[in-house]
């Protein structure tokens, strides 16, 4: 993963994780990856840019019992800490994740960061489960305090498209 990084020149001002499905429970090495890759590339790295303030479900766990997430599972349980307001705007916020099923977390992520005035955001996991991503793109105009855990409703502020990926045996290799 960090040689990836490095490889597609990407210099990220923050990095932050994405947070568990508990709130105030992150996964600790992650963070402790997170800590010496920031460390490496000589930025920042703030483990709790990202608050999860409710308990959501789980995706590993509703996928392997057979039931489905949506966005809203996201977008309704966490919000940014607004103590670190000037790590956000203006700036390329890098946000790792454990893994992603249909790309919610990512998409709440980058949807959060864009709100908060972040010029890029750049999102990555550890593994994907299938192949394919969900995208949400806001129907412009959403007034939103992304500080704050009261989100807009989705429904009427945002679109969801299904997009693909490839798939490399190589890689599974």
């Amino acid at each position: 993963l960090l040689g990836s990084i490095y490889s597609s020149a990407l210099q990220p001002d923050t990095w932050t994780i994405y947070p568990s499905s508990d709130p105030g429970r992150n996964t600790p090495a992650l963070g402790a990856f997170c800590l010496q890759a920031a460390r490496l590339f000589r930025t920042s790295f703030v483990p709790d840019l990202i608050l999860r303030h409710t308990q959501s479900l789980d995706s590993g766990r509703s996928r392997s019992s057979g039931t489905q997430v949506d966005f809203d599972n996201q977008v309704n349980t966490v919000c940014l800490n607004p103590d670190h307001k000037k790590r956000i705007e203006d700036r390329h916020v890098l946000v790792v994740d454990d893994f992603i099923t249909a790309g919610y977390s990512s998409e709440c992520a980058r949807n959060l960061l864009l709100q908060a005035g972040a010029a890029q955001i750049t999102t990555v996991a550890i593994g994907k489960y299938g192949h394919r991503i969900r995208v949400q793109t806001p129907t412009y105009p959403v007034s939103w305090n992304v500080f704050a855990p009261k989100p807009p409703a989705v429904e009427a502020h945002f679109s969801e498209k299904e997009i693909g990926g490839e798939l490399s045996d190589e890689a599974l290799g």
